[in-house]
């Protein structure tokens, strides 16, 4: 959240406890929220010098609220957006920023999907490549995880690149768009789901002594 006037963020005031007006400005939205439906105990509210120093036509940030939906929807995040909007506003604020980043308890399922389909679109490259070299490729001999390319994560924002933290890893870098939210800004025309990626080296034995080490 941010303020509704442009400009950096005002001095401290000598004696007053860091961070208490603007726990008690993010109250507001708490209300919000928690008439929403949404438990208490699923809001955090943090405020941090740091927060303040991120300021642009909004004004300088305030507090971030992050906030635990189970069971999510594209429409409930809406509703939950709403919320918190008409709760700023109470406080001549504004939401500078909105990130989502969706999470499953069990991850497994999904790596070992991703590897696998890592393994056979490689594969299938390997052969391809095998084919243009007058080759032919035997045993794969060697797999190799690679970093994941953080092209795929990049959205219509301008910012520098940060891990999207959700439930499953490995995490996807994102443009965080220089702000404070540690997860992919919201797009509200994306399915709530969760994206598991795998980027593999693989080395195939050929039949000749060279190795192709194609990748994904």
């Amino acid at each position: 959240m941010s303020q509704s006037n442009y400009g950096p963020p005002s001095g401290p005031t000598p004696g007053a406890t860091p961070g208490a007006a603007e726990r008690e400005q993010a109250g507001s939205v708490v209300t919000s929220l928690t008439d929403a439906g949404v438990a208490e105990a699923d809001i955090e509210v943090i405020v941090s010098p740091v927060l303040g120093n991120v300021y642009g036509p909004n004004g300088s940030a305030v507090a971030r609220i992050d906030v635990a939906v189970q069971s999510p929807t594209v429409e409930r995040i809406a509703e939950l957006i709403d919320a918190a909007t008409v709760g700023a506003a109470n406080e001549r604020l504004v939401l500078g920023q909105v990130g989502v980043g969706y999470g499953i308890a069990d991850c497994a399922p999904l790596l070992r999907q991703a590897r696998e389909a890592a393994l056979g679109d490689a594969q299938a490259k390997g052969e391809l490549q095998a084919d243009i070299a007058g080759v032919g490729i035997g045993e794969i001999i060697g797999v190799t995880d690679v970093a994941v390319s953080p092209f795929g994560g990049l959205s219509p924002y301008y910012g520098s690149l940060a891990p999207l933290s959700v439930a499953c890893a490995p995490a996807v870098p994102v443009v965080s768009t220089g702000g404070s939210i540690s997860v992919a800004p919201y797009d509200p025309t994306a399915d709530a789901v969760v994206n598991v990626y795998a980027q593999l080296t693989i080395t195939y034995e050929l039949a000749r002594s060279t190795a192709a080490t194609p990748e994904v």
